[in-house]
């Protein structure tokens, strides 16, 4: 078979025809359209750079872009200018209150971590939250929730809901900028995320039980919030992949089956049929122990899954979720551990990389690791990675 683009090799995988090889995500957050990063920032070190000139040239690519919000947050200088964490229409943070309702309010530097603080103004008063962003990662972190009690969970409901629907000229720009080099992706934060955040996951695991109904009207509320938009998204052309993340926060045993049907498949669900139902693609990320829902994931039309995560950190082999996925089919995205990139020795990341590849066979599987890079890479992590590349390269082809 000739060589085909990163898109079009993607897309046929995830349709399951026929394709050159299987298709190989680094695990760094870069893609085609990543501006260059300049010093001090960590990116911009010889040892993640080596990895992005060979990512360049072996590997495929998906890139988040974001649909902007019409208003930015009052009082906002900049974004967080991080990859992989979803702002715009979708943004986990503050309940998808309208954006002229949340106000930056100040930042500090504190033991090396930045502090930005918050206020969410509702009709029953101010609400605040904080977020950490700590030197060297390319991440935020929740230092102070936006819900502290009940109280605060009724003043953020009573909060008048208002979308403007924003300009997408940037986004489709950006899209035709990206053309065969990868595929365009939209990230949306899951119902269950958008609420856990608020409470802090502790919190929410103890509502899920003591404040049920109040729960249940923050889910709806948030599902009704999310489909607006999404549907916004889907009749304007957005995608072609969708990508919810991450339903892990209520996957046994963090939760039981039935808290897994109820809060995912009762609100995230009919999210993912939208999707389907206009021609797109569903990809839901989640974490853990899949394999005790995977069958749920597949029969409710999630399309991609990602990390398929082995034991110990998960609860399935790549051969048996290739098995029980292939009846939707399901395209699994895996399945080696970040951990193992970490701390194992490129040797036996070529053999797991081997058996991921050979065990997961073609069509429908995606080479992939559990997290992507998000601070300074050592020496141990970068022979890994290019063990990673390398042995993908090696094996993607042995596979008919």
């Amino acid at each position: 078979m000739e060589k085909l683009s990163s898109r079009e090799r993607i897309l046929r995988t995830i349709a399951g025809k026929p394709v050159d090889h299987v298709p190989l995500f680094a695990p760094i957050a870069w893609n085609p359209l990543t501006p260059e990063p300049v010093p001090p920032d960590w990116k911009a070190q010889p040892n993640y750079q080596h990895l992005v000139t060979l990512a360049k040239q072996h590997c495929d690519f998906f890139a988040q872009l974001e649909i902007p919000e019409r208003t930015p947050l009052r009082n906002l200088k900049q974004g967080y200018g991080m990859q992989g964490i979803p702002e715009g229409i979708f943004d986990r943070r503050f309940f998808l209150a309208p954006p002229d309702c949340v106000e930056v309010c100040g930042e500090e530097m504190r033991a090396g971590t930045r502090l930005i603080r918050y206020r969410v103004h509702t009709p029953r008063g101010v609400l605040t939250t904080t977020d950490a962003v700590r030197a060297g990662e390319d991440t935020v972190w929740e230092f102070e929730p936006l819900i502290k009690d009940v109280d605060d969970a009724e003043k953020l409901v009573a909060l008048p809901h208002r979308f403007d629907p924003p300009d997408l000229a940037k986004y489709f720009a950006q899209r035709e900028q990206l053309g065969e080099r990868g595929v365009a992706v939209c990230f949306v934060s899951s119902p269950v995320v958008m609420v856990s955040r608020l409470t802090g996951f502790q919190k929410f695991l103890e509502w899920t039980i003591t404040e049920r109904a109040l729960l249940d009207r923050m889910f709806r509320i948030i599902q009704e919030r999310i489909a607006e938009r999404l549907q916004f998204a889907l009749d304007r052309g957005a995608g072609p992949i969708f990508r919810f993340g991450g339903s892990e926060q209520a996957t046994p045993p963090m939760m039981s089956a039935h808290g897994f049907d109820h809060f995912v498949l009762g609100y995230e669900q009919p999210l993912w049929q939208r999707v389907r139902q206009a021609g797109k693609i569903v990809w839901v990320h989640c974490h853990g122990k899949v394999g005790t829902v995977i069958e749920k994931f597949r029969d409710g039309g999630a399309q991609l899954l990602d990390p398929v995560e082995p034991p110990p950190q998960g609860n399935i082999e790549i051969a048996d979720a290739k098995a029980r996925a292939r009846a939707g089919p399901l395209t699994l995205i895996g399945n080696i551990e970040f951990s193992a990139l970490q701390n194992d020795t490129p040797d036996q990341i070529e053999t797991q990389v081997r058996r991921a590849i050979q065990d997961g066979g073609t069509p429908h599987l995606i080479l992939g690791a559990s997290a992507e890079i998000i601070s300074a890479v050592d020496d141990r992590l970068r022979d890994n990675v290019v063990r990673f590349i390398e042995a993908g390269i090696k094996y993607s082809r042995l596979t008919e």
